[in-house]
């Protein structure tokens, strides 16, 4: 259960004795004299908590003596504003739901499904968020809400981005930021909340600098508008731009920043999380070691706190893990892959049921719902003969546009797939001539120095231990005798790549290399492909393989298979 502020245990005492108070009133019968818009605008026009309480509790009890369930609502919703995201905020918004299912509304209950499904989602929940949101459309729907449908399908693009689908999330982020330019009213909160989900989308779509345009659009306009909140998420995201970016100094210092601002917020464990273990993959590339190990054991204990995971916060327990075994602590490895095993499980079934969820209650729907609309349309602007015609003619196309589609994907997709193969066998003739080009690429590095990094680097891929080890940039310049500076401007030149990228390469290399060879290893599942190959995830195997070859796993495999029946 979440700890209450202080300040929240001055509101609780303060609504008790109010209660009182009012009681009093309530028992003869009397009530605000206030209309239920002077009352609202009261508690919207208030800054002070306290006060704004003493004005909620007469819109409730008026509300309540005149059984106006609808202005019953609304008190509840003034709550949750005060107490979001904490657990009382959930009960609110259970009242709210409760007292307006069964009300046809422009605001509810579509409203109140909204604010439970964020709550959740603050806390970690996205298997009941996403529960919440799809009652939430389908009430904003029917009552023909459509800025509140707006809101609530930016909610299920947070939920799409959760599970990698960034490229639908980010379309769904840009229509929501439109939406809201294009209302002249000022939805500041929205706006900020906006900027701050289309740039955590790019930075982890490895699109730094599009994540760094809108980073700094939100800094300046939580400034503006004198938003804390959101600033220390805008500053958290600044570094960790930084680190993809490969500026792990100035990554340190954002996150520094951010995890201050950060505390001073409530509930913000996961954030807080987050600045930890970024802060130790910084560290970690800086070679201070064991400054990061105690990031890691922070982002370790808070997960054990609140169990709020996510794949890249899991990746602490690899390091943790790792520094036991150099230690052999036995009891350290023992709680570190106890932890990582039971939030895996955790992270898997959450992930798996919002994926599955999506597809089936979600996407089904829209595809249904836009096919309702369109038929309904053409049988409004048409004739009963002519709208037969046009739809057979548009099922005609369709089935057209689509089966040239998917012909033109597998065209595509076959290409590429000989490609692949073709780069692999002829991958040794590939790597000498590009090691030629770039023999005259090093001005400021000794040519002598550059061609020894370039033949050790030749060894380390030969050797295979990218797949076995955990390399960073300073680890592996350590064991090929260089510093981080040669190797990575070897890297960069000869490879066209920066260092994390050109681990993952020689991963899909090898699996690519593996699969076409080895019938056996085909027969494998992608999640244990992918710890073979040296993946933390299946996903992030996935990802890798799909940047590299353009193709899945699944795909790759099963044309391979195809290949050898032949």
């Amino acid at each position: 259960m979440e700890f209450i502020t202080s300040k929240k245990i001055l509101i609780l005492v303060f609504c008790v004795i109010s209660k009182i108070s009012i009681g009093q009133n309530l028992s003869s019968k009397k009530t605000s004299t206030k209309s239920y818009e002077a009352l609202k605008e009261s508690i919207e026009a208030e800054n002070d908590d306290l006060l704004k309480e003493v004005n909620i509790n007469l819109l409730l009890n008026k509300a309540k003596n005149e059984d106006n369930y609808i202005e019953m609502a609304e008190a509840y919703k003034y709550r949750c504003f005060i107490y979001f995201p904490d657990s009382l905020c959930l009960k609110y918004a259970d009242s709210i739901i409760l007292l307006t299912k069964d009300l046809k509304n422009f605001n509810y209950p579509a409203l109140g499904y909204n604010i439970k499904g964020a709550t959740l989602f603050e806390y970690g929940d996205s298997k009941n968020a996403l529960d919440q949101y799809l009652y939430g459309i389908k009430y904003a729907k029917e009552n023909k809400n459509y800025q509140l449908l707006s809101t609530l399908k930016f909610n299920v693009g947070l939920l799409k981005n959760y599970i990698g689908e960034r490229k639908e999330a980010q379309e769904i982020f840009k229509k929501y930021l439109n939406n809201i330019e294009s209302i002249k009213n000022d939805f500041s909160d929205n706006y900020a909340k906006g900027l701050y989900a289309l740039a955590d989308s790019y930075i982890y779509s490895q699109k730094q600098d599009s994540a760094e345009i809108f980073v700094k659009k939100g800094i300046a306009y939580s400034l503006k508008k004198q938003d804390s909140i959101h600033y220390s998420y805008f500053v958290l995201a600044s570094g960790i731009n930084s680190y993809f970016n490969g500026n792990y100094l100035r990554s340190i210092d954002s996150l520094n920043k951010s995890k201050v601002l950060l505390i001073a917020n409530q509930n913000e464990e996961f954030r807080i999380a987050l600045s930890h273990y970024y802060k130790g993959k910084s560290l970690y590339e800086l070679n201070k070691n064991k400054n990061a190990i105690l990031q890691f054991k922070k982002v370790d204990s808070i997960l054990n706190k609140n169990n709020d995971v996510t794949t890249e916060l899991l990746d602490s327990y690899n390091y943790l893990i790792d520094d036991a075994k150099r230690n052999n602590r036995l009891d350290l490895q023992v709680k570190y892959i106890n932890s990582l095993i039971k939030f895996d499980s955790i992270n898997d079934k959450n992930y798996k049921y919002v994926k599955n969820k999506l597809f089936k209650d979600y996407e089904r729907t829209e595809l249904l719902s836009e096919r309702k609309e369109l038929i309904g349309k053409l049988t409004k602007n048409e004739k009963l003969s002519n709208n037969r015609i046009q739809l057979l003619l548009l099922i005609v196309l369709f089935l057209f546009l689509t089966s040239a589609f998917i012909i033109r994907r597998n065209l595509i997709y076959r290409r590429r797939f000989k490609s692949v193969l073709e780069t692999s066998e002829n991958k040794e003739a590939i790597l000498k001539e590009k090691t030629k080009m770039y023999d005259s690429k090093f001005d400021d590095l000794p040519k002598e120095i550059s061609k020894e990094i370039i033949f050790a680097l030749g060894k380390f891929e030969k050797s295979q231990n990218f797949i076995k080890k955990h390399y960073t940039l300073p680890s592996l310049a350590k064991e090929l005798n260089t510093n981080s500076s040669y190797l990575s401007k070897v890297v960069n030149a000869t490879k066209n790549m920066n260092f994390s990228n050109y681990l993952n390469s020689l991963k899909i290399d090898y699996a690519i290399e593996r699969l076409s060879n080895d019938k056996k290893f085909r027969s494998y599942t992608i999640k244990a492909i992918s710890e073979e190959c040296g993946f933390n995830t299946p996903q992030s195997f996935s990802v890798a393989f799909n940047k590299k070859t353009g193709l899945f796993p699944s795909y790759f495999i099963k044309q391979l298979n195809k290949e050898k029946l032949i």
